[in-house]
This record gives C-alpha cells, structure tokens and sequence, in this order.
C-alpha cells in the first residue's frame, strides 16, 4: 500500500512530475495504469457572480419575421403586380406613418408585414382594381439598432457583454438588473428570449456563459497548507498537493474529491490515491478548479456533493443538485 510520504517527498515528486508533464503515454500503457475515478458526479452549470455573458443579437428568423411588428425607422420593399411604376422602398417615419406613391400616408407603426400589405391593397383599390400588394423588409431598425448602435459582432450580428455582480445581477439593455445567480445557461437564455421578445419581436437572443476566469487553485480539508494558488496553465494533482506541502495524518487520500467545471458542466469526481499514483500525476487541473481532501471516507459521492459542497463550502462552484441525482448505486 502506498504511504503517505513527508512534504520533502511529496515537493520532490511534484518536481519529478513536471519533469515528465510534457511525455506522453501509448494506449495500451494508459488503459493498464491509469483508472477512472471511483465516482463521478456531473451538473449543470449555474450562474454565479463572476460570469460573463455575451448577448448575440440576431435578426429574426423567417417565422420571427412574420411577426414583427414595425417600427420607426423600418423600410420595406413595395411592389404592386402589373404597376412597376409603382414600386419602391419606403421608411416608417418618425410620426409612424408610412408613405407610398399615390395613397395618403397611413399608420404603419405596430403593423405586422401581412398587415401593411393588406392596408395598402386596400388603399390602392380605387388606383389599381384588384391590386395585388407585396411588401418585403428591406431593414428593421427600431429599438435594435438604438440598443446596439456602436456594438460589433463577427457574423451574425451585434454582441454584447455583461458580468454577473456579487449580488447575482446583470446589466442588460433595455431590461436593465435581472438575477442570473443559480440559473443554468439554458433557463437564462429562456428568461432573455422572453423578455426580449415583449420589447423587441422579430428578434433572437442568444445567451452564452462563460465562467469567471480565475487563476487560482483552491486546495481545502486535511492539507497542511490550505488555500488558493495562483497557477499559469495546468498542473497535476500531485503538484497541486505540493503546493499546500501535503496532507495531514488525519487525511482520507483515498476519497479526494476534485470539483471542476468542464465543456459547461460541473464535474465532481473521487479519487483513491492510495491505489493509483499514477493516475494522481495525469489528472490536469487548471484555475478555478477546488480539491478537497476528507478526513473521513466518502462513501455517497451525491449525499457528499449535496450536504457539504452545496451548503458548507466556503467557495462558489455554481453547482446544485437535484433530488433525482441523489442514488449512486
């Protein structure tokens, strides 16, 4: 069985790990000597203070489009069939009428494009008998185009960037302060699409997350060091216990719990570091990962996860876990 070793050990080997960091492993060597942790827990991620969001700003699809509704500063493309002469784009003005050849202005403002077309075939009718009116959007400006005036996006269109507060709030446009703390990136782009929708239809949003770039390494429980570190890039878990100049005899190396946010997900995972080294020298954590090291043995991953890390652990990890997760066999 593998002893504990004493800190001048465990930095020797943290040196000799470095060492070998950049060597890399046939297949057949990895699936014989390295094994996957005991347990492993993977969450949604949540929101938490630190995030940034990036909002994209999309012109709608063609369904979205239907039903927009127009604004000031819109133009749209009219045709009349068998009346070239009376095609032409024309603007929402700012009083949100709009003016087309030979009709009196009428209220465009609020229409949807269907209902323009249906307005101005009426208009006609005394002009053109049995007039036939299309109308195209050429540009939707409005409420958009004011928000976004000086963003820029690649592609799509214009983007904008927000941070999650320490009190759990973001700043977006036109909604102003909303809660983003504890929401996964699913339920907030669900939340913006609706409320974006009641003030600007016609118009996607997408919400990205990205978690809040740290660069230090947190190391808790039965350490002789206990902390944060700063790191550049990755180490290994046994570098990172060097770090905190190794553990305690009251330590439970078998069950070292490692809480890492990977690919949008939390990832919870156990590790026996009694019975594989090796695997301890492969496992790359990077900055804002935590590991913590038990005084006792963990033998429920989720109950741990739920009754320590959700409501004890001194630092945010943005997980939660819900009741149906609660059973590992």
């Amino acid at each position: 069985m593998f002893k504990r070793p004493n800190p001048a050990l465990l930095a020797l080997q943290a040196i000799f790990v470095s060492a070998f960091a950049g060597c890399s492993f046939d297949a057949k060597y990895r699936s014989m000597s390295l094994h996957a942790p005991a347990k492993e827990v993977r969450l949604e991620y949540h929101c938490q203070p630190g995030d940034r969001i990036t909002l994209g700003f999309i012109r709608g699809s063609a369904d979205s489009a239907e039903a927009y509704r127009l604004q000031p500063g819109d133009a749209v493309q009219l045709s009349v069939q068998d009346r070239e002469d009376l095609a032409r784009v024309a603007s929402v003005a700012p009083d949100g009428k709009i003016y087309f050849p030979y009709i009196e202005p009428f209220p465009a403002a609020g229409k949807t494009l269907a209902e323009l077309a249906l307005t101005a075939e009426e208009k006609y009718q005394p002009i053109v008998r049995s007039a036939r009116v299309t109308v195209v959007p050429v540009r939707f400006a409005g409420k958009l185009d004011a928000m976004t005036e000086g963003l820029s996006g690649p592609g799509k269109g214009p983007e904008y960037s927000t941070t999650v507060g320490l009190d759990g709030n973001a700043l977006f446009p036109h909604l102003g302060f909303l809660k983003a703390q504890g929401l996964t990136p699913q339920e907030l782009n669900s939340e913006l699409g609706l409320a974006y929708r009641k003030i600007m239809s016609g118009v996607d949003v997408t919400a990205n997350v990205a978690a809040g770039s740290s660069r230090y390494l947190t190391l808790l429980g039965e350490l002789r060091h206990p902390g944060s570190f700063p790191v550049d890039g990755t180490v290994s878990l046994t570098t990172a216990l060097g770090f905190a100049e190794g553990w305690l005899p009251s330590a439970r190396v078998q069950d070292i719990v490692l809480v890492q946010k990977r690919d949008g997900q939390v990832v919870i995972s156990k590790y026996d570091l009694d019975n594989d080294l090796m695997a301890a020298t492969q496992i790359q954590l990077v900055g804002g990962d935590l590991v913590f090291v038990p005084r006792s043995a963990i033998t429920d991953l989720n109950i741990f996860v739920d009754q320590y890390l959700r409501r004890n652990l001194p630092v945010a990890v943005g997980i939660s876990v819900p009741a149906e997760l609660l059973s590992i066999p």
